[in-house]
This record gives structure tokens, sequence and C-alpha cells, in this order.
């Protein structure tokens, strides 16, 4: 059994863990949210008539950016899943730790400083794609008329 004063650091530890593991958990649901409506609009693009492909290219240019961020998040599970050698995730930095009956390690602290520190400038770098790129290449697929798909505005109308 862990001393009194082992059990509270291990507890602190773990409840600032667990808010950056929220954290990155969050990102990455708003990450694959926006890659699920790229997909939507991947496809509404293919029935836009007269469509000019650069928003095509310009879709797999946000997607590819998403997915480089979801790796640096989660892992790449394609590699992992093929016993390739991967650098640690920020997600698998702290998730070991969250769990532990003994006391928190200084490896454990050091993987939470990194995690945090790259967490904090990727975070700027998704919120950069999400709310500006993204907002900004939706606005484009509207305006050139395709169909509408989920996670844009209501599409714009006038009477004629």
């Amino acid at each position: 059994s862990l001393p009194k004063a082992d059990r509270e650091e291990t507890l602190a530890f773990q409840e600032k863990a667990g808010k950056l593991q929220r954290a990155i958990k969050g990102t990455e649901g708003v990450i694959n949210e926006a890659l699920m409506q790229l997909e939507y609009i991947h496809k509404a693009l293919l029935d836009t008539p007269g469509l000019d492909m650069k928003l095509a290219r310009e879709a797999s240019e946000i997607e590819k950016k998403l997915i480089r961020f979801q790796w640096e998040l989660s892992g790449d599970k394609v590699k992992q899943d093929m016993y390739e050698p991967v650098n640690l995730s920020l997600s698998q930095r702290i998730e070991s730790q969250l769990t532990s009956t003994s006391k928190i390690t200084e490896t454990a602290k050091k993987h939470y400083e990194l995690a945090a520190r790259d967490y904090e400038v990727l975070r700027e770098k998704i919120k950069q794609v999400i709310d500006m790129e993204l907002k900004t290449f939706k606005d484009k697929v509207e305006a050139a008329g395709a169909p509408w798909t989920p996670g844009r505005d209501i599409p714009e109308w006038k009477n004629e």
C-alpha cells in the first residue's frame, strides 16, 4: 500500500493527466467529425456540375492535415497494427499512468510534461485548420453550388 503522501501525489497527478486526456480525446472527436464532413463534401463535389477541381484538391489537403494531427494525438493505427515502430502519441504518453496504483514515476511525469507542451502547440494548429481553413473551404463549397452536406450552414437561397 502506498503511503498517504504518495497516494495524494498519485491522485493529483492522475487528475491532472485526466484533464489532458479529456482535452486530447475531445480534440480527436472534433477531428473525426471534420473528416466525416470532408467525406460527405468529397461526394457532393462529384455531384456538382462544372466544378473547379481545385476544390477537390483543397479538400484532400485539409484532410491530410487532419489525419497528421490525428496521428500525433493517438498514433498511426496502421503502422501499429503492422507492428512497425512508431513514436509515442500524446495519448499514449499519459494513458498508462491514469489507472496506476503505484507511485507516479519520474518518467511518467516527464511524459506528461512532453504531452502537455506538445498538445498546447498542436491544439492551436488544429484550431487554425478547423476554425479557419475548413470554415473558409465550406464557404467555397457553398458558393460552388454543391449539394448540402452535414456540418455546413443553412444553404444560401434567394427568391427569384
